[in-house]
């Protein structure tokens, strides 16, 4: 049985101070919260939501080219089937997105991401780290996350690039820049007064772990977590609850 306070140490360090957005106010404020992540049994390691997708791969791979690539991105509209048929469902198949991601498309998808990256992020050489590659809905998804971002509020820059193995090409992406350049001309209220061991210690009795198996793909097998979840956050200039909408 997973215990928060056998993990207590590593918990504590998911305890993250951000910059909570509010829409409806157009302000920012900063709130001490979780991101919902799964800890190992022994303690030591998290694995984050996307890492924990049994066709997933961790890469941690900062992108950089000294040549600008001859690739010609093309949009596409993202066809994404919803249902399956009687037939497939009864046959038991897998998911064609639990297939695990071959060295060779692994390998392409890094190719991929850059020759994107070098077409339409071409100043961007070094500032692009490419974190996962997994399956989704029959893509191959890149996720990168900007190196050294100084802009938190919430959600780091985050690039998500999606390919289409089969015919080895890039057909669309979604960059969470439009949302950081609407949420910079937020006011900021109030000043941070509350240390993170204070608003550990406020969470604490909201904080659940709930064992789960979790598949790592760097051991290839699947293992027993504590998935770490609070719904709620600490208003870091007053000590009171943040509710998320």
């Amino acid at each position: 049985m997973l215990e928060i306070d056998q993990l207590e140490e590593t918990i504590y360090k998911q305890c993250l101070l951000l910059d909570y957005p509010d829409m409806n106010h157009e302000t920012i404020t900063p709130i001490y919260g979780f991101e919902e992540v799964y800890i190992t049994n022994k303690g030591k390691e998290t694995v984050s939501i996307i890492q924990a997708h049994p066709a997933s791969v961790v890469i941690d791979y900062i992108v950089t080219w000294d040549t600008l690539s001859p690739f010609s991105y093309r949009e596409e509209e993202l066809l994404v089937k919803q249902d399956i048929t009687v037939e497939e469902a009864w046959s038991k198949e897998p998911s064609p997105d639990t297939k695990p991601i071959t060295e060779e498309e692994k390998l392409e998808a890094i190719k991929l991401t850059r020759q994107f990256l070098s077409n339409l992020y071409n100043e961007d050489s070094g500032r692009w780290s490419l974190k996962t590659l997994h399956r989704e809905n029959g893509f191959i998804l890149a996720t990168l996350n900007l190196v050294n971002d100084p802009f938190q509020l919430g959600i780091p820059r985050k690039l998500v690039i999606f390919i289409n193995a089969e015919q080895q090409k890039v057909i669309n992406y979604i960059d969470n820049k439009f949302f950081q350049d609407v949420f910079a001309s937020y006011e900021r209220i109030g000043n941070v007064k509350l240390s993170q061991e204070e608003a550990y210690n406020l969470l604490k009795p909201y904080i659940t772990l709930t064992p789960r198996y979790v598949y790592q793909s760097n051991l290839k097998k699947y293992v027993l977590c504590g998935k770490l979840d609070c719904d709620i956050g600490i208003n870091a200039t007053n000590g009171k609850i943040q509710y998320f909408d």
